[in-house]
């Protein structure tokens, strides 16, 4: 299960606090958060090695996404 938190005007200078975990598949193999272009947008994200895509990011723009999943048991 992966876990995203999102903190909205709860910390003092800051209007935007996110945490998360990719606990999915341990051995899946993932590079740190960089700075990404897609076309002429620049992303600050992880990247999933294996599917080429992220699952958390924020535009230079400011717009943040996440995506989060749970496995059935």
């Amino acid at each position: 299960m992966c876990t995203l938190i999102v903190l909205h005007r709860c910390v003092s200078g800051r209007a935007l606090v996110v945490a998360a975990n990719r606990d999915e598949f341990f051995a899946r193999p993932a590079e740190g958060p960089a700075i990404r272009t897609n076309g002429s947008e620049r992303i600050l994200a992880p990247r999933d090695l294996e599917a080429g895509g992220t699952w958390v990011g924020v535009s230079a723009r400011g717009v943040f996404a996440g995506l989060t999943n749970l496995r059935p048991f």
